[in-house]
């Protein structure tokens, strides 16, 4: 299929779960949702391989969008255990997509993650030396900064790591830091590009635990087991990991799809309307 074909099929999808959702159909609803949401990663990645390098971050940008249109679709949770435990499935088919975007957009990314921590590194060490001579360096204009220069997100969410109680932080690099306790100003400029990287570390870090999150999952009971069994049987490949081609993600998420949707009662009459 070309692009356009892609795009339109997706939005079609899309479409068709707003109207579900007005009908308060919602577990269809959310089916229709992640149909999109593979037809969507076909596009992106259509796009992707069309531009190439030429423009990351229009590609980004899309796989973002994608990203936050699976999450939604997640957030209309279902706790009950019925029909087959659909929540159950459900979780497991939104943890293999938001992990496997994650990862994508780790590695689309991962070059400008680099350029960053070197040029976050080289800028506060020269602030921390600039801070070192002068006591009143800490007074001047700028940006609270009292976390290692090239930071590692410490959990799910973070914008950066939070520090030790020692008495000194030691960065990456082995840069001595001021204890905790010491406010250390830095440039805007600097302050920008440390959130940049911490939001490019946040999405490997998020990738793996929501791998593993569905790996756990995955366990959760017989129908579950089964479920997943059916997808790997329809889908069969040489393995699904964080590394796998999001074509073998999108075979996994719409048999996940069709399972799910077989599995619902069929609607009556009034609910069509």
């Amino acid at each position: 299929m070309s692009i356009e074909e892609l795009l339109n099929i997706a939005k079609q999808h899309k479409k068709r779960g707003d109207v579900l959702k007005q009908r308060q159909r919602f577990k269809e609803m959310v089916l229709a949702y992640f149909h999109a949401v593979c037809y969507f990663l076909l596009n992106n990645e259509a796009r992707e391989q069309r531009l190439g390098t030429k423009d990351v971050r229009e590609i980004t940008s899309q796989y973002y969008s994608t990203l936050e249109l699976c999450r939604y679709a997640y957030h209309f949770k279902f706790h009950d255990r019925s029909e087959g435990n659909f929540g159950g499935k459900l979780k497991i088919l939104s943890y293999w997509c938001q992990a496997l975007l994650r990862y994508r957009l780790f590695r689309l990314q991962l070059n400008e993650g680099i350029v960053l921590s070197h040029s976050i590194n080289k800028m506060s060490a020269q602030v921390n030396a600039a801070a070192s001579k002068s006591p009143q360096a800490g007074r001047h204009s700028g940006e609270p900064y009292s976390q290692s220069p090239t930071p590692s997100p410490a959990s799910v969410g973070s914008v950066g790591s939070q520090g030790s109680n020692d008495s000194k932080t030691t960065s990456m690099s082995g840069m001595s830091l001021p204890s905790p306790g010491t406010t250390v100003t830095i440039p805007q400029h600097l302050h920008s590009q440390y959130m940049k990287y911490v939001r490019i570390c946040d999405n490997v870090l998020l990738a793996q635990q929501l791998w593993d999150q569905a790996e756990a999952n995955s366990r959760d009971g017989r129908d579950v087991i089964e479920f997943v069994g059916a997808i790997k049987r329809r889908c069969a490949s040489d393995g699904f990991s964080l590394n796998s081609p999001l074509e073998t993600l999108v075979c996994r998420i719409l048999t996940g799809v069709e399972l799910l949707h077989a599995a619902l009662p069929r609607p009556t009459p009034s609910s069509r309307s």
